[in-house]
């Protein structure tokens, strides 16, 4: 049996009287690639900022690599935190900071490389990052506002990278790409996910990157996980007949998805 790098139990989401998600479980195994679809603002990103330990959910456990997350010393907590990197869905790179900066953010904040980490090392570190992920060595000095908007998620992974983590986020990697972007984005995460052999949990709308990313699929929708499992047993099982399953499959949506795993 594989082992467990996610682990929800019981979770339930309430802002004020409404309830976004109530009694949902949810499981990631390492290695994976588990993408959580669903309908829209049915609370896939408020569920991965709680899996990240930035949101606390109104009850339920939460476990990430084997740590109940919420319940955490701060000391334990920022050691967790040096084990995976986040892909926010605008990127979230700090304006004000050069491309350099904004990599070498997590290694001097969370001091991955030691307490008194050589700059050198640092710098080595985050050049290997922007070369990993398609970046040029003179990009490194450019700020956000001068970076294309598939130059922004490239810079924003080799940040989650940049931690040697073994766990990655990714919240909408693709949101906001135009299709052949989005397309080299897809391939690049897929070659990553290959060579580092990284567990990968990703929220997504959209299912052409679901269908070339994931091997395994959470729906969430009516406030609760309906299927949790491999693709292919989604795509020809009963819970495809499922009216929220069969809408997100049907048109041209879904058809990445109907291509890759035919009935």
């Amino acid at each position: 049996m594989s082992e467990v790098v996610v682990e929800v139990r019981g979770l339930e989401t309430r802002f004020g009287r409404a309830v976004v998600h109530r009694d949902v479980n949810l499981t990631a195994y390492r290695g994976d690639v588990l993408a959580i679809i669903g309908t829209t603002g049915g609370g896939k990103t408020t569920l991965l900022h709680e899996i990240t330990g930035l949101r606390r959910p109104s009850a339920g456990t939460v476990r990430v690599l084997g740590k109940d997350i919420h319940n955490l010393h701060w000391r334990e907590a920022r050691a967790l935190r040096k084990r995976w990197g986040m892909l926010f869905q605008q990127g979230a790179l700090f304006s004000a900071f050069t491309v350099y900066n904004n990599i070498a953010f997590p290694l001097r904040e969370l001091r991955t490389l030691g307490e008194a980490a050589d700059e050198r090392l640092i710098h080595d570190l985050v050049m290997l990052k922007l070369a990993m992920t398609g970046m040029q060595p003179e990009d490194a000095n450019k700020r956000p506002a001068e970076l294309s908007g598939g130059m922004i998620k490239r810079v924003a992974l080799a940040r989650a990278l940049a931690v040697e983590a073994e766990l990655l986020f990714l919240d909408e990697p693709t949101s906001g790409l135009d299709p052949v972007t989005a397309r080299d984005l897809d391939k690049l995460l897929a070659d990553i996910h290959g060579e580092l052999g990284l567990s990968i949990v990703m929220v997504s709308h959209d299912l052409e990157s679901v269908a070339a990313l994931a091997n395994r699929v959470a729906v969430l929708a009516e406030q609760r996980i309906i299927y949790e499992g491999p693709i292919e047993e989604m795509m020809g099982g009963e819970v495809a007949s499922h009216p929220v399953i069969k809408r997100l499959l049907e048109g041209s949506r879904g058809a990445a998805l109907r291509n890759r795993y035919p009935n």
